[in-house]
């Protein structure tokens, strides 16, 4: 007898995890909502209340997933068309709402 022979479990494979992670990334994905002009007009009015240091509840839409995150709002410029919170910034067209918390 040569011995016994191994048992490898479901998903042993090198990179097998990596795969089949990015498969379910790709099936969640969706499209970018439009905003209606009703949206627009909110987050329009939203920005011209928040000040510098609220915290906000900002939904947005990035590489095919829409994200919700509670973030320090530090300013909103007009001419780059960017609104910039702690540690990261979005353009407006990717943002989706945004609200006080």
């Amino acid at each position: 007898m040569r011995g016994m022979a191994k048992w490898l479990p479901f998903k042993s494979l090198k990179g097998q995890y990596d795969i089949l992670d990015r498969a379910k990334k790709e099936k969640r994905k969706v499209r970018q909502p439009e905003l209606s002009e009703d949206g627009q007009e909110e987050i329009d009015r939203a920005l011209h209340l928040l000040r510098k240091g609220d915290r906000t509840m900002v939904t947005f839409y990035c590489n095919g997933e829409i994200l919700t995150r509670e973030e320090v709002f530090l300013r909103a410029d007009g001419q780059e068309r960017r609104v910039y919170f702690l540690g990261f910034s979005l353009t407006l067209g990717n943002l989706l709402s945004l609200k006080k918390a």
